[in-house]
């Protein structure tokens, strides 16, 4: 979904949530093939040298891997001696773990590009996502909105801004997706 995010905005579609909305609705109806949900991990020692809460401790213990190994599992959003849980089998995973994390990905690019994050949640978490995309044209704030918004912002006194921070060449140097964000967004 990041990758048709940059691209869309490259190619200046005239809305960029419309990709995003129906990525969420075929996670949503599991029509998202589950080896693209996989995480990939090489293990870079023994899994029992790892902390036990690790998914490299878990997963690669449980399937006697060794240093030098690649695991694949699906967050299963399930608590396990209180910590995360993760599963081999993709019928373990739990949909709204994807959802916030595809969320997480996608909200800052959305906000810099000016859309009302509040009625995008809203549509994407509040159960309007079914079998039809529910498609709301002012997705995107109004000039007038953006600006207001904008100064309601910079009225209230707060730390730096962690999307600044993550956006920083130094930091967005060494990693691939902060680097792409920087050089798109940053010019």
């Amino acid at each position: 979904m990041f990758s048709q995010l940059i691209e869309d905005y490259r190619n200046n579609k005239p809305d960029l949530s419309l990709n995003v909305i129906e990525a969420f609705k075929q996670l949503e109806a599991a029509e998202v093939d589950p080896s693209l949900l996989a995480y990939s991990v090489v293990l870079n020692k023994d899994p029992d040298e790892y902390r036990a809460y690790t998914p490299q401790h878990k997963i690669g213990t449980s399937t006697n891997k060794e240093a030098g190994s690649l695991i694949k599992y699906y967050k299963t959003g399930l608590e396990e001696d209180g910590y995360r849980g993760y599963s081999t089998n993709y019928q373990d995973l739990n949909v709204d773990v994807y959802k916030q994390e595809l969320w997480r990905i996608v909200k800052d690019i959305l906000t810099l590009q000016g859309y009302d994050i509040q009625k995008l949640e809203d549509q994407i978490f509040g159960g309007e996502i079914g079998d039809e995309i529910v498609y709301d044209s002012n997705l995107r704030l109004t000039e007038t909105q953006h600006t207001n918004h904008k100064r309601s912002q910079s009225n209230v006194q707060r730390n730096e801004s962690l999307a600044r921070y993550l956006l920083s060449p130094r930091i967005a140097f060494h990693h691939p997706t902060l680097y792409i964000l920087n050089s798109i967004f940053c010019k």
